[in-house]
């Protein structure tokens, strides 16, 4: 989970992470963000962090009309840059870390760049029955004409690796995403997966009439 070389070098670029804020956005574990940049801001945030190899933060501002983020920070190592020919581009984020913001940093650049603590993920050992009762669910899932066709594949995953996805997909709250990318252990990001998608198996499940 957390460690190794890639850990490290994440760590280092924390002391002057620069940052994307948006609304409502949390860069969770395991996914990738597609982000369509326009503000010159932000074209500079992009050529920085190809020019200096670094991972971009991804944060989640507190509200639309407000500079102040959320202390979960995702962190996002850029696998795709299309630049247009006006100098827009479409870009992809792929996670590899989490932070916390710390404070903002004083720079010359345009863009934010904050101080941030590097989070390593949770290296608890999975609970056996936490995860055969997120399985038993996601069988369940499975059985229904109509549902997610994805559920039997996901069935076959490690759990850490099972648990992310799943989260990417019934936990939808931006505040509960958060939360999940900021929990301390496995077992909290299993709980929030297990109480998810109890509730979207309850949408989707057939209704028998009484």
């Amino acid at each position: 989970m957390g460690g190794g070389p890639l850990a490290t070098s994440l760590a280092a670029a924390c002391g002057a992470l620069p940052i994307f804020p948006l609304p409502r956005v949390v860069l969770l574990p395991g996914s990738h963000l597609p982000l369509h940049v326009f503000e010159t801001r932000y074209r500079a945030l992009v050529r920085f962090c190809v020019a200096e190899g670094l991972p971009m933060g991804v944060a989640t501002l507190r509200g639309a009309n407000s500079p102040e983020i959320y202390p979960e920070i995702g962190l996002g190592t850029l696998v795709q840059v299309q630049t247009l020919p006006d100098g827009r581009s479409n870009i992809v984020l792929r996670y590899a870390g989490r932070a916390r913001y710390v404070a903002d940093r004083q720079t010359d650049e345009p863009f934010r760049v904050v101080d941030a603590a590097f989070l390593p993920e949770p290296d608890d050992v999975p609970d056996a029955d936490l995860v055969a009762r997120i399985r038993v669910l996601l069988g369940q899932l499975a059985g229904y004409a109509g549902s997610d066709p994805e559920a039997s594949r996901i069935l076959g995953l490690d759990p850490v690796e099972m648990v992310d996805l799943v989260a990417r997909k019934v936990v939808e709250d931006p505040d509960e995403r958060r939360a999940f990318l900021g929990a301390r252990s496995f077992t909290v990001r299993a709980e929030s997966v297990l109480r998810h998608l109890a509730g979207y198996l309850g949408r989707v499940s057939p209704q028998v009439d009484e």
